[in-house]
């Protein structure tokens, strides 16, 4: 009987640690989203949408691109980065925004949200580089550069965050 109540009082507590243990939440394209200066940023959007947050006040720069025929472009300011590459069918499109002010993402997350802040919202499941941690849609292919969110920390504290659009390995 002493067996059978230990056995017992084991399985409870290996349940409850697997219960609070799972901290993986399903990543959709929808939670690729972040609302900049109340214009909402996704993998979808529309160069030309976002260059309106910027009001007219940003520099760019381009340079020839490695993988597309034609340039790839840098739209910044100091605090919001648009980086976009030419499609095959001659439109511009986005590869990335970054912004470090006035952002918010799908899932709540600003600038000074914690670690423990993007981990309860998105989950456990993310590639951390140095100050920097993504939270990837599966990729297509070898070939392609998957679609995610990403947040750069400085003392596990949120200051900036950008989406990437999935597009061809450079």
């Amino acid at each position: 009987m002493k067996k059978v109540i230990a056995l017992l009082v084991a399985l409870a507590i290996c349940a409850a640690l697997c219960a609070c243990g799972n901290r993986q939440k399903t990543l959709e394209e929808t939670d690729l989203s972040m609302t900049v200066n109340g214009v909402e940023v996704t993998t979808k959007s529309s160069v030309d949408t976002l260059l309106g947050i910027f009001d007219g006040k940003y520099e760019t720069a381009e340079a020839v691109s490695c993988v597309y025929s034609g340039m790839e472009r840098t739209y910044s300011n100091e605090t919001l980065s648009v980086f976009t590459y030419p499609g095959d069918d001659g439109a511009e499109h986005l590869m990335e925004a970054y912004a470090q002010a006035n952002v918010q993402t799908a899932r709540g997350i600003t600038i000074g949200s914690s670690l423990k802040d993007v981990e309860d919202a998105y989950g456990s499941d993310y590639t951390r580089n140095g100050n920097v941690v993504s939270f990837e849609l599966p990729s297509s292919d070898e070939q392609t550069v998957p679609a995610g969110i990403y947040f750069e920390l400085y003392d596990d504290m949120v200051i900036a965050i950008g989406i990437v659009c999935e597009h061809r390995v450079q």
